[in-house]
């Protein structure tokens, strides 16, 4: 298998490029109607002020043929960052040549260097295929945790209820 793709870290000027692979990644999981996504968003949440996710790109002939979303969130059992992926996406045509599990040893190589102590990510039930390469790598599937997700009317109606009264020690 001949590779010459080449990995590189995502900057502001891949914003477009970014929006195009994730509407990839949400047409191949059956989800392009849930996608909020606008370039403006992308700018600010990635390359703002306060950046809250990376990404690495995957190219090929000048071609972005791939791409994994990442962010950092903090494991309190393990007082270290967890490395999370959002998405990973290589483009139908481009699976197989091995450029999934580079963008994966790529972040896996970040992990690392930021010591972390987890890389974690969901995958879809119905996604065999994934869910097969994931546990060729070796990840193991956290059967016995299930996601829980707040809508944006969810969690407005519930910080309404914070009023900022309470003491700052108040028990959770």
């Amino acid at each position: 298998m001949s590779d010459d793709a080449v990995l590189r870290q995502a900057t502001e000027a891949d914003v477009p490029t970014l929006l195009e692979l994730i509407r990839g990644i949400a047409e191949y999981e059956r989800l392009s109607h849930e996608v909020e996504t606008t370039e403006a968003l992308l700018r600010t949440h990635g390359f703002g002020r306060r950046p809250v996710f990376e990404a690495v790109i995957a190219e090929r002939g000048g071609r972005p043929v791939g791409f994994a979303l990442y962010y950092f969130t903090f494991s309190t059992f393990k007082a270290r960052p967890t490395l999370y992926l959002e998405d990973l996406f290589v483009r139908p045509e481009e699976r197989g040549r091995g450029l999934g599990r580079r963008l994966l040893a790529r972040l896996a190589r970040i992990a690392v260097e930021r010591e972390c102590g987890r890389m974690e990510w969901s995958v879809l039930d119905w996604n065999t295929p994934a869910r097969e390469f994931y546990f060729r790598l070796g990840a193991v599937a956290m059967d016995e945790w299930t996601v829980f997700r707040m809508t944006p009317d969810a969690f407005r109606r519930l910080g309404a209820e914070d009023t900022g009264a309470g003491p700052p020690d108040e028990a959770v």
